[in-house]
């Protein structure tokens, strides 16, 4: 179930809060428009995914 589908998210935000929280909006069905900066963009992008790939936080493979 979307619960966001049909809302439209202008996210504006950099360092790690804002884009998390668009990223939640986005998964609950909301249209997420990204604006960056011109010629860097946000430097989240730099980063990888916090949790490593294989398994949940805390639990053998993670």
């Amino acid at each position: 179930m979307n619960h966001l589908e049909g809302i439209r998210v202008l996210d504006l935000g950099t360092r790690i809060a804002a884009p998390f929280c668009a990223g939640l909006l986005g998964e609950q069905g909301a249209d997420v428009i990204k604006i960056e900066q011109p010629g860097t963009g946000d430097f989240m992008r730099e980063i990888g995914p916090f949790l490593p790939a294989g398994g949940p936080a805390g639990g053998p493979d993670g």
